[in-house]
Order: structure tokens, then C-alpha cells, then sequence
């Protein structure tokens, strides 16, 4: 593995204890974007993005990332037809943001869930 593939996995590595101030913001997120445009990088790239989008915190302030980080254009923006590694990453990442918008809306109290559901999709 050369240095320039480590980076991005030294990143996905360090979110699970990080402050992710530190890394959810505009200079880390467009290096981080950028990486998912070079083959090399892109899978260790989607890994990164799947530990930031599982990370831990209140549902407001993971509602509030997950709006800043716009995944649905992001992922809807790459080509990872040719690549069966970085398709199963970009799966993860996904499911992993599937995940935390459902754990959202059942920890939200709402009395009417299917006008919420029509809301988020």
C-alpha cells in the first residue's frame, strides 16, 4: 500500500475516536470527495465516508451532517459500474446512510410516520 492510499485509510481509521469537527468540514470533505474521482483512492475514499456517516451523535447533529455531507448527488455523481471493490464500498456507504436516517426517524416521535417517510425519500 502506498503512502497516498494510507492517507485515505488512516482517516477512516481515526473517525471512530476523532472529533469529527475536525475532519466534516469544507477543506477535509473536498479532499476527501476529490479522492473518490482516483481509482486507487476512491475505495479507501467510500470507507471513509461510511465511518464518518456511522459515527456516533445525537440525531439532530447527525441529520444536520449527513444534509452538509449531500451523499445521494456524490454518490449519484460516480461510475462504479467497472470496479466491483469500490461498488461493494459504495454499497456500504449507502446502507451505512440508509441506516442512520432510519435510526433518526424512530428515535423522532412523529404522529404520523408515513407523511415523515414522504418527507425523507
Amino acid at each position: 500500500m502506498g503512502w497516498s492510499v494510507s492517507v485515505p485509510c488512516s482517516l477512516a481509521d481515526s473517525v471512530a475516536w476523532i472529533d469529527i469537527t475536525l475532519i466534516v468540514n469544507d477543506e477535509y470533505m473536498t479532499l476527501i470527495y476529490r479522492f473518490l474521482g482516483h481509482p486507487e483512492l476512491r475505495t479507501a475514499a467510500s470507507e471513509t465516508l461510511a465511518n464518518i456517516v456511522s459515527k456516533k451523535m445525537s440525531s439532530g447533529d447527525k441529520l444536520e451532517m449527513i444534509t452538509f455531507l449531500n451523499l445521494t448527488q456524490v454518490v449519484n455523481s460516480l461510475d462504479a459500474d467497472q470496479d466491483v471493490e469500490f461498488a461493494e464500498a459504495m454499497a456500504r456507504l449507502v446502507n451505512a446512510q440508509g441506516l442512520e436516517l432510519t435510526r433518526i426517524l424512530l428515535e423522532v416521535r412523529v404522529p404520523n410516520p408515513h407523511s415523515t417517510m414522504v418527507l425523507i425519500i
